[in-house]
């Protein structure tokens, strides 16, 4: 992440933000976590100016002096763990792909009932909870442009991880049905065996009981 320069604590619409980032045109915030992580007004508020904001974590550095020179290094070169607070281009992709995401208990295409695959190894798996797996597969949309298809009104192709594992799994039931077919002829096979015995045990002792 390249700035050509960074000044602290500059005003920007009623608020500071630690530090405001900037490369041509474009304009970054950044949040220095040192004793605690941004608070929810403070975040309302980075959320409502729509400018990219990074958080960049200090505590492990909590002790040592850093000026503007030292924090612009770091932040170019990487070295502080960072992650984005917001992001306006992630968050509408956000939006775009919640819309067509559902809560299930179960797998919308029986996958897990079969125990084929688990929901984390699927790209339509978002996230787990109390409302269940938190997913797309009912829709199928795998990225944005699914997802924007889908809201167009036109239908996406069943990703291609799922095609799979349901053709694996209508292979395996259809072995599994016939090997249940050919345990059922067996089983009526023996049993008429069994019964064919039976009656001629029956008619030979008979024959040697006098009398009879």
């Amino acid at each position: 992440m390249d700035f050509e320069s960074v000044e602290l604590e500059v005003p920007w619409k009623g608020f500071k933000p630690d530090a405001v980032a900037r490369n041509g045109e474009a304009v970054t915030f950044v949040e220095f976590r040192v004793s605690h992580a941004v608070d929810e007004a403070k975040l309302a508020k980075l959320q409502a100016a729509a400018v990219p904001t990074i958080e960049v974590d200090l505590r492990p550095f909590i002790g040592a002096l850093f000026g503007r020179l030292e924090i612009e290094d770091a932040l170019q070169s990487g070295g502080f763990d960072r992650q984005w607070l917001v992001h306006p281009q992630r968050d509408r992709h956000k939006i775009e792909i919640l819309a067509v995401a559902r809560h299930h208990k179960t797998c919308p295409h029986g996958l897990m009932k079969r125990k084929y695959a688990p929901c984390s190894s699927c790209p339509c798996y978002l996230d787990y909870g109390e409302q269940g797996v938190l997913c797309t597969g009912a829709s199928g949309a795998t990225s944005i442009a699914d997802a924007r298809a889908i809201a167009a009104g036109r239908p996406v192709p069943l990703p291609e991880f799922i095609a799979d594992l349901l053709e694996k799994m209508r292979r395996n039931l259809a072995a599994e049905k016939g090997r249940a077919a050919i345990q059922a002829r067996k089983a009526a096979v023996a049993a008429s065996e069994a019964v064919y015995w039976s009656e001629l045990r029956a008619k030979q002792a008979a024959r040697r009981t006098p009398g009879a």
